[in-house]
Formats: C-alpha cells, structure tokens, sequence
C-alpha cells in the first residue's frame, strides 16, 4: 500500500516537472518570436525595399563600398564570410563573427 503510495507522489511530482519544462521551453521559443518580429522590424525600417527583398531572397546583402566604386561587399544574413568583389569579380572573403560586431559597437 505504501509502495502505491510513493508511486503516486513520484507520479505528481514527475508530471509537475515535466509540465514545468514544456512551459520553460514554450516561454523561450515566444520570446525568440518576439525577438525576430521586432529584428525583421528594424530591418525594413533601415533597409531600403530592394535591400530587404535582396537579403531575404539570396541570404546576403551587397553593399557598395563608400571609398572604392567599383567594390562590393556581399554581407551574408548570418554568421559567414563577408565577400569582396572588385569589378564583378570575387576578391577576397572576410569572417563576419557576431561577437566582432559586438565589440565594435
């Protein structure tokens, strides 16, 4: 009778634990919801129309360089390799790592 009753409780208690952790996990995926809506909102406000469907569509964006005409740099939507590419051709690929932008800013 007692081992029942232990069983039980373990029971309680397991099923207590359990419902915790999907609540834990539902919690963390709304908020990275919530995360994209707001970074893919300040995307469209920074980026022009072209800009947004350009890096939504390839995973990349070029961005003319201020100094030389006739260079590109291909900025990837995630974590890779910044591309150069000097008169449609590529040059050179440089590491885009987060935690860089991080410290720059």
């Amino acid at each position: 009778m007692l081992a029942y009753f232990l069983l039980g409780i373990i029971g309680i208690i397991a099923a207590l634990c359990l419902g915790l952790l999907g609540w834990l996990v539902y919690d963390r995926y709304l908020k990275w919801l919530e995360a994209n809506r707001r970074a893919n909102e300040l995307l469209r406000s920074v980026l022009t129309r072209e800009q947004y469907r350009q890096l939504k569509r390839y995973g990349y964006l070029d961005i003319p360089s201020p100094h030389d005409p006739g260079c590109i740099y291909r900025v990837p939507q995630a974590q890779g390799l910044v591309g150069v590419i000097e008169q449609g051709r590529r040059k050179a690929s440089t590491p885009l790592h987060y935690k860089q932008l991080k410290k720059e800013e």
